[in-house]
Order: C-alpha cells, then structure tokens, then sequence
C-alpha cells in the first residue's frame, strides 16, 4: 500500500499518495519555476504545480476555487508539507539526488527505475534508522580500511590556504 500524506489546502487537509522519487523531481522543479516565474507566467506556473501534487482532474479543480490567501499559504506550506526543508537548494542539486540513487543501488542492488518509481521520501527516511544502527558491507569496509574519498578542488584550495593562516 503507498504511503499517504495530508497536504492542507485553504484549512482542509487533502490526503494523496506520497510522491515517489520522479513525480518529486518534478514537483521540486515546479515549485522553483513558480517561485522565479515572471508574473505573467505565474498562474500557468501555479496551475502545473497543483496538477503535479493532486492528479490532472483535482489538481485544476482545486486551483480554480482557491482564494488568493488560502493559495498563498498553501505554496509556503508545500515544500514542509511533502517532507523538503523549505526554500533548501541541495534538494535540487542533481547530484544528491544522484548520491541518493547510487547509495540505495550499491546497498540493496536496486535498479535505479525502481528507486525512481517506487521509493518516497517517507520510505528513505525510515530505512536511515536501520541503516545507520546496520551499516551495509561497503561502508563497513571502507570505514575498516580509513578510506577517504578524494578531495574536489575546492577543498583542496581550501586545505592550501589553511596551511598559511595557522
């Protein structure tokens, strides 16, 4: 059975189906669209917003009745709502969520179709607890062997510059 969430819409809460992975993606990448949109291109903004988080048919019947306060709360509530931390950009970043996938692949030989379709963040979360009180072989091994993954350029910069303000 999918995991239900109950998004507040205009003081009623609305359950629907927790977005798996992809239908997230897309709903991350509205909401930003929304937020930087042109004021001429935010109601069709808006309105694919709502259709991503509440299905075609409810989504632009919802959008259509909501008053311009309940609208208002409802878009700073959503990003809490759905489980995000509001207004964070690392959940956007394409490469976490690509560290998200090649984490859950190589720990539970997952297919990134999968993960993609079936996996929530309620689900992710949830599994954190064990994985931290079960860490999989690899992260075992790693930490047994002191492996340290290399340093970006960045931090190397950052260590270089160290070095002369101690």
């Amino acid at each position: 059975m999918a995991d239900r969430i109950t998004i507040s819409v205009a003081g009623k809460g609305r359950t629907i189906a927790e977005p798996p992975f992809f239908l997230l993606r897309q709903i991350i990448d509205a909401y930003n669209d929304m937020v930087s949109a042109p004021p001429a291109q935010l109601s069709a903004r808006v309105r694919r917003l709502f259709i991503l988080v509440f299905g075609w048919w409810r989504g632009n019947w919802l959008f259509m009745r909501l008053k311009p306060a309940e609208l208002t709360g409802f878009l700073a509530a959503l990003p809490a709502q759905i489980g995000l931390e509001p207004g964070s950009k690392a959940a956007t970043d394409a490469s976490s969520w690509g560290d998200v996938y090649a984490h859950l692949s190589a720990t539970f030989s997952w297919d990134y179709d999968a993960i993609d379709q079936h996996m929530t963040l309620g689900r992710l979360k949830a599994m954190q607890g064990y994985l931290k009180n079960n860490p999989p072989t690899h992260l075992l091994v790693a930490a047994y062997l002191n492996y340290e993954p290399p340093l970006t350029p960045a931090e190397k910069r950052k260590r270089f510059f160290e070095r002369f303000s101690r």
